[in-house]
């Protein structure tokens, strides 16, 4: 097959189908036949949800937010890997809402480095070339820290995901999991509805309850 000579032409995504509860009783059922297959592919993507050093962890970190994504009834895409350009992770949460997501889960440092605030924004730009208005993103970032380096500078409306946030997220997910596994109820979306709210991972929510804002430059 022939490829642009710009690269592989990119794909943009469309929202769920459904309405989130029953995009993810639906993604599910299709995935898996009990609750014992449930858990274990949830905590699959929980193995992989963890900020560590080695480099060789970031390729499993991106496919597990991507992974986390359509487990939780959004449409989901690794742009860069996929299309050779673009965020390392896009969620589209429906109604024109996205995170534009970054990672950066084996950085070392207690500051995020302008090389990687820098990347940030050009997936930003990346993402308002590819998705006319009304759609709308929040740039999102898993780092282990929220506080940009003295040289460094967040696009408006940044978020992070720090070592607690991520903490809170996966324990979130895992009592998520658990829950919907009881008696099958992952085939319910009134019961998956029910869950995803007291979990906090109904729409924007899923990140951003458990990101943080930016704040003042780091100066150590």
């Amino acid at each position: 097959m022939l490829k642009p000579e710009q690269g592989i032409a990119y794909v943009r995504l469309n929202g769920p189908a459904a309405h989130q509860a029953k995009a993810t009783a639906d993604f599910l059922s299709e995935n898996y036949a009990n609750p014992a297959d449930l858990l274990i592919g949830f905590n699959a993507i929980l193995a992989d949800l963890v900020y560590d050093p080695d480099p060789a962890l970031a390729e499993p970190f991106e496919q597990a937010i991507a992974d986390l994504g359509r487990h939780l009834g959004f449409t989901s895409q690794r742009p860069e890997k996929d299309f050779k350009k673009g965020p390392d992770g896009l969620w589209h949460f429906g109604e024109a809402g996205h995170a534009v997501i970054e990672v950066k889960n084996n950085a070392v440092t207690d500051f995020i480095k302008k090389h990687d605030l820098g990347q940030l924004s050009v997936s930003m730009n990346w993402f308002n070339s590819e998705y006319p208005q009304p759609a709308v993103a929040v740039p999102v970032m898993f780092h282990r820290s929220h506080k940009p380096n003295h040289d460094a500078f967040p696009p408006p409306g940044a978020r992070v995901v720090t070592s607690a946030g991520l903490e809170k997220l996966r324990e979130s997910v895992k009592a998520f999991a658990t829950a919907i596994s009881v008696d099958s109820q992952f085939l319910d979306p009134d019961a998956v509805g029910r869950q995803l709210l007291q979990n906090r991972l109904n729409g924007k929510n899923a990140i951003l309850a458990f990101a943080t804002t930016t704040v003042a430059k780091f100066d150590g």
